[in-house]
């Protein structure tokens, strides 16, 4: 077994956006490797009021000092925005739009403003394909974003789409087409959220593993509904756990679930039926 990395996930009970100092030392008290850190457009309306930008927007400079405080030396990933239609009051969240070159442009500026406000730069940045854009105008983004950002920051960024139901990414088939259009290049990858890909097709998922494009498997998402996996449910996680194995390297896990009772549940089941270890012991301090 090749192992993993395992990545702190945006719990409830963090402030959200806010401090990452602050969440790479609970990764480290829980012996992880990374932190998850969200870079979603303007959210909410406590965003609204403190960074004079209406819902949905791409946060400018001004707004991601007001929203994000560094952690020199933390490692990372940027979560960026799911791209889910929803209503706050009388507002319409839009959808991502990465069929649109401008618009690109302006969330990798943010990206790129996010990474120098927190001090080291991201080592993944995870996008969702949403509604309006083709497989290819994804992994055009995709490549467009990890340029911007690597050129910025002078360190090879990887960006990773992750698999949503009602997304242009969403079924083994999208992955399989997402991945063929990546070609030979680095940077570029995918970040399996695994329950989705049941949600899209449990028959086709369950076909559609054996044939997964590890070579392009950065990372995945544990968990079912948000809450921590068990064997036995939805997911058929020992072809997870062969899907790890023959990825024949380190790939991040993300534990993803909201709550830290949830969260020690989620990491014993990571370690235990998924990497075939004991608890790890280690409780930070080091790299």
């Amino acid at each position: 077994m090749a192992g993993a990395r395992l990545v702190l996930p945006n719990l409830a009970s963090l402030p959200q956006r806010g401090d990452l100092a602050a969440r790479w030392a609970l990764a480290r008290q829980l012996g992880l490797d990374a932190v998850e850190m969200p870079a979603d457009l303007v959210k909410s309306r406590r965003e609204e009021r403190m960074t004079g930008q209406p819902i949905g927007a791409v946060p400018n400079e001004d707004a991601v000092v007001q929203l994000y405080r560094p952690g020199a030396g933390a490692r990372y990933v940027l979560h960026t925005d799911p791209g889910i239609p929803r209503r706050d009051g009388a507002v319409v969240v839009p959808e991502l739009r990465w069929n649109d070159d401008r618009w690109t442009a302006a969330y990798a500026s943010f990206l790129v403003q996010v990474a120098e406000r927190l001090g080291p730069p991201p080592e993944v940045v995870e996008v969702h394909a949403g509604r309006e854009s083709s497989v290819a105008e994804v992994v055009k983004a995709m490549t467009a974003l990890r340029d911007r950002l690597s050129a910025a920051t002078g360190a090879a960024v990887t960006v990773a789409v992750e698999n949503k139901p009602g997304q242009a990414v969403a079924t083994v088939d999208d992955i399989l087409r997402a991945a063929e259009l990546m070609n030979d290049e680095d940077g570029l990858g995918i970040m399996l959220d695994v329950p989705n890909l049941w949600k899209a097709g449990r028959r086709r998922a369950e076909r559609g593993i054996g044939s997964f494009p590890h070579h392009r498997l950065v990372g995945m998402h544990v968990h079912e509904n948000h809450r921590a996996p068990a064997l036995g449910g939805a997911v058929d996680w020992p072809s997870v756990r062969q899907l790890l194995q023959r990825t024949g390297r380190p790939v991040l896990i993300n534990p993803e679930v909201f709550h830290r009772g949830e969260l020690l549940k989620a990491l014993r089941f990571v370690r235990e039926e998924l990497l075939g270890s004991a608890p790890n012991p280690h409780k930070g301090g080091g790299p």
